[in-house]
């Protein structure tokens, strides 16, 4: 499993034409979600700011490791299609 992990960690890519966020609407929910972050921000004393500040991170090891768990999924998968194809 070294290679997939390499792939998804980016030691290894494949993904060279991959745009997010820098299509139209990768850009556009971006920017809603800082537009949010802000206000929000803006209505919080500094301890609620920082319990915040943890939530976002710990969502983002969270969708880390959602992400690697998907991809390695579908990785496989698509390897069984193949070696399906083949066997025919």
């Amino acid at each position: 499993m070294g290679m997939i992990k390499d792939l998804f960690n980016e030691a290894t890519s494949f993904a060279e034409g991959f745009k997010y966020p820098y299509d139209r609407e990768g850009r556009m929910l971006n920017d809603n979600y800082e537009e949010l972050l802000l206000r929000l921000n803006s209505l919080l004393n500094q301890e609620e700011k920082e319990i915040l500040e943890d939530v976002l991170d710990l969502k983002v090891e969270i969708a880390g490791f959602e992400l690697e768990q998907m991809f390695t999924y579908g990785f496989r998968a698509g390897a069984r299609l193949v070696i399906d194809i083949y066997a025919e």
